[in-house]
């Protein structure tokens, strides 16, 4: 039996019953405007109603109901190795994502972040794949260092060529979707990716109520090519939403059900994350802030409602505000890993990122490891079972004796399970070298020390279809 701290919870049954209700109501009576004509037809045809000239689609709440019962409360990717990747409602958060889509990156003893370059995405992928915690991984940092029209080929070579882990996209346009489609049946030939998806696609509305043309097209795309959507809105309170944070859960939650009920008109059977990336204005400092207290809030009660309505979470939350690896960037990535790891998110986080998501750190990604696998020992609590022998244990020891070589020491060192030893934490006083330093050799090590995991001949096909950049 192990003793274990309680899950974190924000929203009480009757403020997520009142929650629903409103979000419901939103979407009655306001709707979204959706830009795409395609997605209309399918809400329309599905039970929505239509507003042509305006582009505004509403939602019965009966149709919304229906989309909420039929996603699936759980369901399982499998990597090209086979390896499964489970997702499930209510479930506590075991697997990772890399961040995605990062600009910058920050050199080891930098003060300032640089354009992030294809060098860093292949490090940062290289990283991903050697770290056991990382199940999902993309497009880390973009290549900025090519022309901007290279940039999501190079990036899909680097990607396909280096891991061959569960992927995660953020879909530009159709262009994107179907260069995506097109390395996945070079990189699994043979494999029917409708039934045995490996890739993920973050599909986000524009926060007040609105879906784009290509955000529109893309959701059709990927869905109907076995892609799986992570929905994310991006609301900003006091920005794009209202400014206080229980409006803000509430635009979240009613722009996800959105998102899920045009799923649900794409293709029923498909599942999908519930997501969402909302975070507050400072606005005193007229910025977001992805590492205040106030974004794990409302990321929180986001997967208290995503566990409401029975759908898998997905919450993005690894951002920081700090722009250095100091004592700021500790302190934020700590409280947003421990209260979404301690909540009943079903997958997430977003490894490596620092200056509020704008850059990624390799040092950073092996910190962010060892925070995480620390945390993963503390959820895992105090194992009960041993007390009787450690009782024993300590009657044979008896007053002044030790423990340095009894039975229950040995045992549980060859175990390994009862204390976790990190990487990059210094536990060896002042003369030992300081945590990143430690983890800079960390990831120097697993550099030098990786191999490929993707066939050469699979490597040459995916450079020749992509048109890989000169190496």
């Amino acid at each position: 039996m192990n003793l274990t701290l309680p899950v974190f919870r924000i929203l009480d049954e009757a403020t997520r019953n009142r929650v629903q209700q409103q979000a419901l109501e939103l979407l009655r009576i306001q709707g979204f405007r959706v830009h795409s004509k395609a997605i209309r037809q399918r809400l329309g045809a599905a039970g929505a109603r239509v507003d042509e000239a305006r582009e505004v689609v509403t939602l019965p709440p009966e149709l919304v109901a229906q989309a909420v019962a039929s996603s699936a409360r759980e369901f399982t990717l499998k990597d090209l190795d086979e390896r499964p990747v489970r997702f499930a409602a209510g479930t506590i958060l075991d697997t990772v994502t890399t961040y995605t889509e990062a600009v910058k990156w920050l050199d080891y003893g930098a003060t300032t972040f640089r354009a992030s370059r294809l060098e860093d995405l292949r490090t940062g992928l290289i990283l991903a794949d050697a770290l056991p915690l990382v199940a999902q991984t993309g497009v880390v940092v973009w290549p900025g260092d090519l022309p901007v029209e290279q940039q999501f080929r190079a990036a899909l070579c680097a990607i396909f060529t280096t891991t061959r882990k569960v992927l995660v996209f953020g879909l530009q346009n159709l262009e994107h979707a179907r260069l995506v489609l097109d390395a996945q049946s070079v990189a699994a030939p043979g494999r029917d990716l409708q039934r045995q998806p490996y890739c993920l696609f973050v599909s986000s509305p524009t926060s007040p109520f609105v879906l784009d043309l290509d955000s529109g097209e893309t959701l059709i795309f990927g869905l109907e090519h076995g892609m799986v959507p992570v929905l994310a809105p991006c609301p900003m309170a006091g920005g794009t939403s209202q400014f206080s944070l229980i409006g803000t859960v509430l635009q979240q939650v009613a722009e996800n059900l959105f998102m899920l009920t045009a799923k649900h008109a794409i293709r029923p059977e498909s599942p999908a994350l519930w997501g969402g990336a909302g975070a507050a204005m400072d606005m005193k400092a007229g910025d977001v802030s992805y590492g205040g207290v106030e974004r794990s809030l409302i990321m929180l009660a986001n997967i208290d409602m995503a566990c409401h309505f029975g759908i898998p979470c997905h919450s993005p939350s690894a951002s920081a505000d700090s722009c250095l690896l100091d004592a700021q960037l500790g302190a934020e990535k700590t409280w947003t890993y421990l209260t979404r790891a301690l909540s009943r998110a079903a997958t997430g986080m977003g490894i490596g990122a620092v200056g509020n998501g704008k850059a990624v750190s390799a040092e950073a990604m092996v910190i962010d490891a060892d925070i995480l696998r620390s945390i993963a020992r503390l959820r895992q609590g105090i194992e009960a079972d041993h007390l009787d022998r450690a009782a024993k244990d300590i009657l044979e020891a008896g007053p002044g004796g030790n423990f340095m070589m009894s039975e229950v020491t040995l045992d549980l060192l060859r175990e390994g399970r009862e204390y976790y030893y990190p990487v990059t934490f210094n536990r060896k006083g002042a003369d030992a070298p300081p945590a990143l330093q430690r983890a800079h050799a960390e990831v120097e090590r697993i550099l030098s020390e990786w191999r490929c995991p993707v066939p050469e001949r699979r490597c040459a096909e995916l450079k020749k279809l992509l048109g890989a950049p000169a190496e």
